[in-house]
Formats: C-alpha cells, structure tokens, sequence
C-alpha cells in the first residue's frame, strides 16, 4: 500500500511547511478527518507556494516530428530492418494529427505488415485509410491494389488451411477449447473467401475469451456454483454452493477500471490491452487503441476528460502514475463523468466518503453502479499518518489536474486557486478515497512472454486493473485456484477439487513455496493489513526445497496398501512427458492428474506444487502470450 510522496520529494520554500510537519498534523486527525481534510490541507499548501508546476499546452501532435518518423521508416524498411522500422512508423503514427498524413502513415505500416505476412493487420490499416478518403487519388489508389493483393493472399492461406482447421477443431479435447471456437466459428459464419468490401475484419487471431456454462443470477461474471457470503470473522467472502472440479471455470471477468503501463504504450491496445500491430492513436493525446470499437468504449466511460489532461505537458518531474490513473478513471465512471456529483454530494451515505452499505446479497450485483463503487474496500482506519500524507499528495495534483482543465465549470483565477470550494473538496475527498480502494483491490495483469525455453520464459506485467468480483476472493498462501489473463480479462479456475462450503481462494503475491512465513506475514500485515490464517501459516509449511519429494515419504489421506504406488510413478512419468507439448490433452490430463493427487496425498508434497505450477504454465498459453522468437515485431 506503500504511496510515492510527489511534493516531499521537491525542492520546498523556505514557507512551506515541511514534510515532517505535515506528517505530524495527520498523526493528530482521526482517520475519518484525514479522509474529509487531508486532500485540503496539501492542496492549499502547495498551490500556495507553487509547487505544482506551470502548466503549458503541449504540443503531442506534430505533423513536422510525424513525417520525420515515416521518413526514417521508410530509409529502415528499405534497408531490411523492420523491427526498427515498425517502431518508427508507431511513433510516427502516435504523434500525427488526425488528417491525411495520419492515413499515409497507417497505409505505410500495411505495407510493412504485408511483407512479414501479417495480412489480416494489413488489410485492417488498408481499409482504414479508404474509408478516411483524406489522402490523394493516386495513394488511395496504391491503396486498392494493395488491399487486392492483401486478399488474394488471405484467400490462398484459408483455401489451404481450411481442412487442416476442421481436423484440428476435431482432435481438441478440452472442452473449454473446442466450445470456444465452435462457438466463434458459428457466431461469425466466415466464409472460406474475403470480401473486397469487407471493412470489419476481426483481426485477433487468438482464441476468445472462455465463457461460464453455469451462469450465476446474482454475479453475471461468475459461475453459479459460487456465492457471497458473510461471517463474524471475514466479513465477506467466496464460497463454494456446488462441488467444483479442477480446472472449471468459477470467474471470468472485464476490470471496472485497468491502466496499461505506459512502457507498453506503443504495442498494446490502452483500453482492452491486446498486444497489436494495427494501433490507432487518439486524436487529441497520444493514447493508442487497438481499434475504433476500443476507442469509443474509452471515450464514453472516462477518456473524454482525461485526454484533457494529457494535453498538459508537466515540466517538472511530476507525472501521473498509474495508481493515479486508476483512481481518476474511478472517479469518473463512478460520478458518469461528473454530472451525478452534486447528487452524491447531497446523499446522507454517499456525501461522506468514509460512509459504508452492505453488501446486498438479494440483488443483481452490478459492478459499474455508485453503491458498489462507493463500497470499495479501502481500509482508511488501518493506514498511518506518512501513508495518509503521500495520498493526500496525490489526490490533490489529481484534483489540481481537474482545476486546470475546467473540470468544475468555473474559471479559474489566482485569488481562487488557494481556497477550494465544497464541491472542489468532496471531489478531492473521493479522489483520495478511490487511491486508497485502488492500491488494496487491483490486480497486476500479467503477459506471457516465451523466450523459448521454460528457464527463459517469464511472466511480463502489462498493466493493472480492479475485478469487482475477483476482489471478493480471500487470500491463502495455498491457494485453490489458478488466475490467467485474457487482454484485459481475468479467468479463474480451480486448481484442484473444491468442495460444496469451501471458500474459495486467491492469492495476494506471495506463496508458501518460494516466501517464508514471516516475509509473508509481514507483506500482508503492511499492504493488506491483515494477519493471514490460511493452513500454511498455521501449520508452517516448509519451502520448496525442503517438501517431501518422493511418493514414499508422503502423507496418504488413504491407506498405503489400497494405493497402487506403481500406477502412480507410471501417472508421473506420463505428466512430464505430456506437459512439454503444451496441447489440450496436456492439460486435461494435469486436471485429472490434480484431482487424484489431491484426493490421495495430503499437502505440502513437492508433486502437488509442481502440478499447480505445470497448470498455471500451460493455461498462460491460452491467455496473454507473447512468443519472442515469432512476434519479432515487437522486439523493440
């Protein structure tokens, strides 16, 4: 939970107060006081002394430092570089205002992705710049021959494929896999040739993202063998109303609210975070989607007013971070963009931001309505004063970053801009609250990225996000469930057998196999400020290394004699052999393998880790995966 302070890290007056004082002030306010006076007490101080910087237009969109990316796109792709050459033309793209040389950057990328065989992406830019209709007769003609000759490939490619695909469709045996892409191929009826008039190509190549079969009445992103439930102790949590097998789905589910980290900018969508050659720029910042649809859907929740922002260039060291962000785009699909602020403001539960309802367990759960929102866990009454300090700190260049776009309606002059008005401070109220349920309920979504080699692969974060039902799950260090990433989605399935009543669990970032139990106590006591029970603190489970190893020293829940040991070594050698082809039978043979583990040896025992880790290794191919060796696109 730990908050980077902004102010405290500058060069303060000789007037202003100092950090230490201000840290002091809050250690004398009640918890509810630093949440209604904290954003207040920082904002006037530092306005009052200009510590904030100046805020200037920036000029993002520069036609002049657009056509020098494509120039150089141009030198580097004719040079055979095109790892080099693809990034230029992104930047390129990035900077460029929305008018003809926009399209003529987009129409150079087509034909940079057609020479690598990426068709589908080609085709999608091509018909991108037809549509516009913005650049000259002669390069939309260019264009058409380029979008007949993108076709012709794509016809020969499916003509090929098309028998192999119905023998692959045939030969899948999980499930999960084969319904999801029946059912893609039934719902998009694609024929086996591509229209010229074709404009709405789907261009992601992956298989979609998995649905629930058991839908759940109360929780649309869950399935309906699970429920919310309450007690003394935990409050609320989730629990099993069936018996779940391994590897059933229990969540799949879109963020109330993501933010791609911004070193990923140039090669993910920002909205839905795909990894994408065919990105389209914002036309006022330099935000990048993945396509118009995307666009669109960030414009409409929250990217209208802080687009606003982005087009402030900040010269000084200040910047919005992501939890930042995460908090802002809270705020304003909480609020509907502001319209429902001075509703909220009159509410007798709602106008107090330290105010808390709960949970309705009779109706719909619906994630984007205020209640829910309002009803965040934040954990105000466990967070010091220096915490309370740093987010104060951030919540007020929030609310200061509103000021200066107008945010309020009102102009803003010198006289004003010390003294906030009630509106100003409810606002900074809920910015400083929705820090606080930010930093205790997102989630990192994570990106396979194969090095080609299981000692070389590694998990890439590609951003963070909040899941309204995900966040409902209690931590263990032995969890039950594995958690994977479609895009922006999260997936959560069981990794063993779970009974009916059983909680279900996720897990915080650190596990009994790789952190001892006093590192990971003291994690969770200071982020997640609780003391954590799970069996393994209990009962102290070792680490990796030091778990039983061989089936002969571990613990039976049967007898011994009514085991057959030989069956087992044979079940062994089969799971390592068949995990290193990464296919469908791969996996459902883990599930089975898991189940009976679970069922007939008692945790911890070195088999059981490896079996969930060969679980989360082979699921995270069917998620968020980035090959290195095949992607070289991206290789920059």
């Amino acid at each position: 939970m730990a908050s980077t302070s902004y102010v405290s890290s500058l060069e303060s007056s000789p007037e202003h107060r100092s950090y230490y004082e201000s840290v002091l002030y809050f250690s004398t306010l009640t918890p509810v006081n630093r949440m209604l006076k904290g954003v207040s007490y920082v904002y006037s101080d530092v306005i009052q002394h200009h510590i904030y910087p100046t805020f200037t237009e920036d000029i993002i969109k520069n036609t002049r430092q657009a056509i020098y990316y494509r120039t150089r796109f141009n030198k580097l792709r004719v040079g055979g570089k095109p790892v080099k050459a693809m990034k230029n033309i992104l930047l390129s793209i990035n900077v460029c205002p929305d008018n003809s040389h926009l399209d003529i950057a987009i129409g150079n990328r087509s034909v940079l992705l057609y020479t690598l065989n990426d068709y589908i992406s080609a085709l999608v830019d091509v018909n991108r710049v037809l549509k516009n209709k913005r650049c000259s007769k002669h390069f939309l003609l260019q264009m058409e021959k380029q979008k007949s000759k993108i076709v012709t490939k794509l016809n020969q490619q499916l003509q090929q494929n098309a028998i192999l695909k119905k023998r692959q469709y045939k030969t899948l045996t999980d499930p999960d896999t084969y319904n999801a892409v029946m059912y893609r191929i039934k719902q998009n009826k694609r024929k086996l040739k591509y229209s010229d008039d074709d404009v709405n190509v789907n261009f992601d190549r992956r298989i979609p993202v998995p649905f629930i079969y058991y839908e759940n009445n109360f929780l649309p992103n869950a399935s309906a063998k699970i429920k919310i439930s309450k007690n003394q102790i935990k409050n609320r949590y989730i629990e099993a109303k069936e018996n779940v097998d391994t590897g059933e789905i229990l969540i799949v589910e879109k963020p109330l609210v993501s933010a791609l980290y911004s070193e990923h900018s140039i090669t993910h969508c920002s909205n839905c975070f795909v990894r994408c050659t065919s990105l389209i720029p914002c036309s006022e910042c330099s935000t990048m989607y993945c396509s118009e649809a995307c666009y669109d859907e960030a414009r409409s929740r929250y990217h209208n007013t802080e687009c606003r922002i982005f087009q402030f260039k900040k010269t000084h060291k200040l910047s919005i971070t992501n939890l930042q962000l995460m908090a802002l785009r809270l705020f304003l699909i909480g609020t509907e963009d502001g319209t429902l602020l001075k509703h909220l403001m009159s509410d007798k539960v709602y106008g107090n931001p330290c105010s808390n309802k709960d949970f309705n367990f009779e109706s719909v759960y619906v994630p984007e309505d205020y209640f829910n929102i309002h009803n965040l866990e934040d954990h105000y009454e466990n967070v010091n004063a220096e915490e309370w300090h740093n987010f104060s700190e951030e919540a007020a260049f929030l609310l200061f970053c509103l000021k200066k776009i107008s945010f309020f309606n009102v102009l803003q002059t010198e006289k004003d801009a010390v003294t906030l008005t009630r509106l100003e401070e409810y606002v900074g109220s809920l910015l400083l609250k929705f820090l606080l349920c930010v930093s205790v309920n997102s989630h990192e979504v994570i990106e396979f990225m194969d090095l080609r080699g299981n000692n070389n692969s590694k998990e890439l974060p590609i951003g963070s996000a909040v899941y309204p039902t995900l966040r409902f799950a209690s931590h263990s260090c032995c969890q039950n469930t594995v958690r994977y990433f479609h895009r922006n989605y999260v997936v959560v399935r069981a990794s063993r057998p779970i009974s009916v009543g059983e909680e279900i669990f996720d897990n915080y970032g650190h596990s009994y196999v790789n952190s001892t139990l006093k590192l990971r106590q003291k994690y969770l006591e200071e982020t997640y400020f609780f003391k954590c029970q799970c069996i393994a603190c209990i009962e102290k489970w070792p680490l990796l290394e030091d778990l039983p190893f061989n089936f002969a020293e571990a613990v039976c829940l049967k007898p011994r004699e009514e085991i057959n040991m030989g069956q087992i070594k044979e079940w062994s050698e089969m799971y390592r052999k068949m995990t290193l082809a990464y296919s469908d039978q791969a996996i459902c043979f883990c599930y089975t393998y898991a189940s009976f583990l679970y069922k007939t040896f008692k945790k911890p025992f070195r088999e059981h880790t490896a079996v969930d880790f060969t679980i989360q290794l082979l699921l995270s191919y069917r998620g968020n995966y980035y090959d290195y060796q095949t992607d070289v696109l991206f290789n920059f």
